[in-house]
């Protein structure tokens, strides 16, 4: 294998996802490169053409990315209906001294749950947003 091939071999497995010790195990064995070298060479090309990895990885990261937003809006919005429709329902009612225990009980349980999953949902589409930083600026060669 020659250096253009070569180096379009290894930005083909990159974008596969196959981890650099492979392509390295790979290269020694196909081309006949000493280990150093070859893992050189790997670790040339994956900072070279860093954008042109994650260009062909677009489709598959961006599935993921949208996914994971969805999910954390439909968690979001669920979370908040739920918190909406049990504090309506509490409201709603007389209160009188001795539903304390029950209200506090649905504060220390169901609220503190319907809360944490609100954070859960909150951190879902932020970390797809954040994860698809990198493929944007890639796409927009940045």
């Amino acid at each position: 294998m020659d250096a253009p091939d070569l180096t379009n071999y290894i930005i083909d497995r990159l974008s596969d996802a196959v981890t650099p010790n492979d392509i390295v195990m790979e290269i020694c064995t196909k081309a006949g490169r000493s280990w150093p070298e070859a893992e050189a060479l790997v670790k040339q090309v994956q900072a070279e053409h860093e954008q042109d990895v994650t260009k062909r990885q677009f489709p598959l990261l961006t599935l993921v990315a949208f996914s994971i937003f969805v999910g954390g809006v439909g968690l979001l919005a669920y979370s908040i209906y739920m918190l909406f429709l049990t504090t309506s329902t509490y409201a709603s009612t007389a209160l009188n001294p001795w539903d304390l225990p029950d209200i506090l009980n649905f504060i220390f349980n169901y609220a503190v749950f319907t809360l944490s999953l609100i954070l859960v949902a909150i951190a879902m589409i932020l970390g797809s947003l954040w994860g698809m930083r990198q493929v944007w600026a890639a796409i927009l060669d940045r």
